[in-house]
């Protein structure tokens, strides 16, 4: 008896939590691609042409609820449909075959198997009968087997916190507990409203509740009302809603039912997440309205309602490849019967599973998929059990907390992509509810992971320890995932990531309650407007601890809806960028406000700042006779005067011998460089001179210094001698895009739109001509000229002939003299912002794509016409300009400049006055003596 027991029990174990096991194809977590169920699933309408009829008894309880689940296998595990009791009587539509059949009675309505709640098995009239075991039912094609009869014979009871199978004479209820579930049950819930295709009436409607985003946890169900109206009592906790359509009646989402979820209303977004619905303690939640948006086709793919046709996606090649590791902080690796499987998605519904694969025993895992974006989940089965239970732990890409922040998006190129990482970041409760592990800070922590971020947070004074760093997918930091700081005196900080692209958002915690609050700064990377400006996005790779990733506090937040307003910084950040840190700095009071004075004094000048508010008004600017000493004059006039003295070249710079410096000063450089910053053109000489010129982007410049940039309404302006202000060079209505000046100034080689085409044209500027560069190009991009000013490099994408030919760029050189074109580099790659060596004629650095980021390349031409390429950036670079003796290379890089040597050797970040410069788009001329 107690071997016949114990088999009956293992076979009930699982189904301890029946909603949380396969109950729909959309579960099916730990099955290998192309599952039984799901192939039943798809060809169930076809199919089910036999019934099963008949009852579930319990005697003197209300059966509402009460599902009949239909198995194929008699270690309950195939699972094949589902009915649900209509007058406690079932009805089933299956196909011909053999079935094996249990109830379950959710005698509280909680949506999950648990306390009190009642199961019995065909053919076991008593639970403690020996003899007794499930009874197969065998049907055939468009058979009806009636007065089937389903007897509960066993409850669940909490014995020490945990849920077990007694006999159902043996159960004893907790009065005390019953009425509290009860109590809480009958006042907690949902209301809400499915609408379907604008019509009045919702016809074989249900919603879903599943407390987790991939949809593995099922916690509850309810029916829908023909006016589309639902209730759905559920104890508090966060939940997510689907509707189904159940055109078949399974009662699970399969081939030809239509859906919605609650917060999605399009399907074709594919970054638009599920939102999360909270119920309180003794509250009804109402409003909820979910619109039938997707439905299921064929081969089980999940569309748009809107969409025409079926995507074709088994046709795509499965060219990118991606590896990466699963990490559970604290998780003892010496479990061996743990699983866990990585789940790709194609959208943020996380609806269709498009590839899984098992991580090996290191947490390790490759996946090879058609270049696109994904949506990746780790699902870790922690007792190998192959279904959702009691500590098992869920994590997904690009997020430290999956309780409170959804998956980012992963994008994947053609070929190798960097490896990343995923955190388990909750584990499942006995309750199916999803708690967080750790708090995010903790996650992962660097003995994990030897990517990060590095740099500081500055507000200018102020003083403060802590901190909250704030990492987001899009700029709008909607989902963003924080992390706790403990900053250093100067507000240094490090914190280890997985590898990955992120904007990143600073709040200073002035009161120290590791949480964003009234008067709390706000900053954000790569931008000195918080609100008006654009974020930066920062590349993390596997093994590098991003650098100088400072953040400037310029808000503070100003209602508890999280609302920020831009503070008043009087330029004081502009100032330092241009003059460096004061020589001097005063601190009084002064009819009761405060009064800050800088004082430069080699340099000859002084300002005056008062606070406003949290933050600075600029009062007065003095200018003086500089304090220079004789010391200071004989290395400027040596500066100035003989640039080949002391430092000879750009390369010696480079390659200096002096080891320990990690940044490289651009007063070392001969040259003038310009480059744009929250839409200000900025010029820097050499002498330490250096100046907003313009609002706008896109610099470039002619040998004698005319400058040229984009306005930021499309104008094309020039800045020369004649018009030191700025003078209109090409309208708007020209539709320029990116523009490039020759070096003796007489040409103007632009990019113009038109319809279906992006063309380059050369103009010039004397007689106004112009001519467009021959090209049967769909689009021809960032042109850019020899020193002499005869030839011109440009990438190209696509042709007329081809339009479809795809997004990877070539390089082409027109010889403006002989009018021909010559290739420079055509292949599979996606190469672009190609640039002359102004020392040799046969070399050009370029950008090329590696996975989601671009690297600094060069390629090098012998006279036979060979090439060779060489890769100098291994952490990310683009739009790459020679300096003006060829002996490195002046690039953009996380929105920082940086300089590497054209061997590649020496890369590092360029600084003015000791401040790492953040702009982009540079460029530079040779600098000349007026």
């Amino acid at each position: 008896m107690k071997q016949n027991l114990h088999n009956r029990l293992f076979f009930i174990l699982t189904l301890l939590t029946f909603f949380i096991l396969r109950s729909d194809n959309i579960s099916a977590q730990f099955q290998p691609p192309g599952d039984t169920e799901k192939k039943v699933t798809g060809e169930f309408a076809k199919n089910a042409t036999a019934t099963l009829k008949g009852r579930v008894i319990w005697d003197k309880q209300d059966l509402t609820g009460t599902t009949v689940q239909v198995y194929k296998d008699e270690n309950l595990k195939e699972l094949y449909t589902v009915g649900i009791l209509k007058n406690n009587q079932f009805k089933i539509r299956v196909g011909s075959g053999n079935y094996y059949l249990v109830a379950f009675v959710d005698t509280n309505h909680s949506g999950k198997f648990d306390a009190g709640d009642g199961m019995g098995i065909y053919g076991i009239t008593d639970w403690n009968a020996s003899d007794q075991q499930k009874q197969i039912v065998k049907i055939d094609d468009r058979q009806t087997i009636s007065r089937l009869e389903i007897i509960i014979t066993a409850r669940t009871q909490t014995v020490d916190g945990q849920n077990k199978i007694i006999p159902i004479q043996d159960y004893r209820a907790d009065p005390l507990e019953e009425f509290k579930k009860e109590l809480s049950l009958i006042t907690s819930g949902f209301k809400g409203t499915v609408k379907w295709k604008g019509t009045e009436s919702v016809e074989n409607g249900l919603v879903f509740a599943y407390t987790d985003l991939s949809w593995k946890y099922r916690v509850g169900v309810t029916k829908v009302e023909k006016d589309g109206s639902f209730t759905l009592h559920l104890t508090p906790g966060k939940y997510y809603l689907m509707a189904v359509i159940d055109q078949n009646q399974t009662n699970l989402f399969d081939q030809g039912d239509e859906l919605g979820i609650y917060g999605i209303s399009d399907l074709r977004d594919r970054k638009a997440f599920p939102k999360p619905v909270l119920i309180e303690p003794n509250k009804l939640t109402e409003g909820m309205e979910i619109e039938i948006v997707g439905k299921q086709i064929e081969n089980g793919q999940v569309i748009s309602l809107d969409e025409g046709k079926m995507a074709q996606q088994g046709s795509e090649k499965a060219t990118a490849q991606v590896s990466g590791k699963v990490i559970w902080k604290g998780q003892t690796p010496e479990i061996d019967s743990m699983e866990t499987m990585i789940e790709v998605y194609r959208d943020a519904t996380l609806m269709e599973v498009v590839q899984q694969t098992k991580t090996d025993a290191d947490g390790k895992f490759s996946l090879q998929l058609p270049p696109g974006d994904y949506y990746l989940m780790a699902n870790a089965d922690t007792n190998g059990d192959g279904r959702y239970s009691q500590g098992d732990g869920l994590g997904s890409y690009g997020t430290f907390d999956i309780t409170t922040h959804p998956p980012s998006m992963l994008t994947l190129k053609q070929g190798a992509n960097p490896d990343i990482a995923i955190a388990v970041s909750a584990r499942y409760n006995a309750s199916g509810q999803l708690e967080a592990i750790k708090p995010a800070s903790d996650i992962p922590s660097q003995q994990h992971l030897d990517s990060g971020i590095s740099g500081r947070i500055v507000w200018d004074g102020k003083k403060f320890q802590g901190g909250i760093l704030s990492l987001s997918a899009i700029p709008n930091f909607q989902s963003a995932i924080p992390i706790a700081l403990n900053l250093e005196a100067d507000g240094s900080y490090q914190v280890a990531i997985p590898p990955g692209d992120y904007y990143v958002m600073a709040v200073v915690d002035l009161d120290g309650d590791k949480k964003a609050g009234l008067q709390d700064g706000v900053g954000i990377y790569g931008t000195h407007r918080p609100v008006r400006g654009e974020p930066q996005l920062v590349s993390v790779f596997p093994g590098y601890i991003t650098p100088h990733i400072n953040i400037n506090i310029l808000a503070v937040y100003i209602d508890v809806e999280g609302n920020i307003a831009e503070l008043e910084d009087g330029h004081r950040s502009e100032i330092k960028l241009q003059y460096g840190d004061p020589e001097d700095v005063f601190n009084f009071t002064r009819f009761g406000r405060q009064i800050e004075e800088w004082w430069y004094w080699t340099q000859g000048v002084h300002f005056s700042f008062e606070t406003i508010g949290a933050g600075w008004k600029l009062r007065n600017r003095k200018d003086f006779e500089p304090k220079v000493n004789q010391e200071q004059l004989k290395q400027l006039k040596q500066q100035l005067e003989n640039p080949e003295g002391e430092v000879e070249t750009e390369a010696e710079n480079i390659d200096s011998n002096d080891a320990s410096r990690s940044t490289f000063q651009l007063s070392r450089l001969n040259a003038l460089v310009y480059y744009s910053f929250d839409d200000v053109i900025w010029g820097y000489a050499p002498n330490g001179i250096l100046q907003p010129l313009g609002v706008g982007r896109n610099p470039t410049a002619a040998m004698d210094g005319r400058l040229t940039f984009l306005d930021l309404d499309g104008n094309v302006i020039t800045h020369d001698s004649e018009a030191p202000e700025g003078r209109l060079l090409l309208s708007r209505r020209e539709l320029a895009t990116e523009t490039a000046i020759s070096p003796d100034g007489k040409y103007l080689a632009y990019v113009k739109r038109s319809i279906g085409r992006q063309r380059i044209y050369i103009r010039h500027l004397s007689s106004q001509q112009e001519i467009p560069v021959p090209s049967t190009a769909k689009e021809m991009l960032t042109p850019r000229w020899s020193l002499d000013g005869e030839l011109l490099v440009y990438s190209t994408r696509g042709s007329i002939e081809n339009p479809d030919a795809g997004t990877d760029r070539n390089i082409y050189v027109y010889d403006r003299v002989s009018e021909r074109i010559e290739p420079i580099r055509i292949g599979p790659e996606d190469d672009s912002d190609p640039v002359w060596s102004p020392s040799d004629r046969n070399l050009v650095a370029f950008s090329r794509a590696e996975g989601r980021h671009r690297q600094i390349w060069v390629v090098r031409f012998s006279p036979k016409g060979e090439s060779t390429e060489k890769q100098l950036t291994q952490y990310g670079g683009k739009k790459p300009v020679w300096l003006p003796d060829g002996s490195g290379i002046l690039y953009e890089n996380n929105g920082q400049l940086w300089v590497i040597s054209k061997d590649g050797e020496e890369n590092l970040p360029a600084q003015i006055k000791d401040k790492i410069i953040f702009g982009h788009e540079p460029y530079a001329i040779p600098f000349q003596i007026p």
